[in-house]
């Protein structure tokens, strides 16, 4: 994020927040509402997930109510409506990954070619 100027941060995955995730029907819910709601689902990864992750949650700045700090104060973003967040940094890893990653930089490089349309949901 610090080549894109796109301000990330690690957060916290507090053990006391599971609480939030516990259910009457099921082993766990996979949302445990809105106090500690990035909290929660990172720890909801963290149980599933046994190799290194990324949760990037991106719904507080996703989409522009209104122009209202000078970090929206960006050639690339939208007056109002949504953002984009992440694609930039999300583009400069992938680049990263596809100069560092040896023999599956050739995949990599395929995959990233390709016309990601057909990829998006109703598309």
């Amino acid at each position: 994020s610090e080549r894109t100027g796109e301000k990330v941060w690690p957060l916290p995955l507090f053990s006391e927040y599971k609480i939030q995730m516990k259910s009457l029907m099921a082993d766990m819910i996979n949302a445990g509402g809105r106090p500690a709601s990035t909290i929660t689902a990172g720890l909801f990864l963290k149980h599933f997930v046994n190799v290194p992750w990324v949760h990037l949650d991106v719904a507080g700045t996703a989409w522009i109510e209104e122009d209202s700090t000078l970090y929206l104060h960006k050639p690339y973003l939208p007056k109002r409506g949504a953002t984009g967040f992440g694609v930039q940094t999300l583009t400069e890893i992938c680049r990263i990954l596809g100069e560092t990653s040896g023999a599956d930089r050739r995949k990599l490089q395929e995959f990233l070619a390709q016309d990601l349309v057909g990829f998006l949901p109703g598309k």
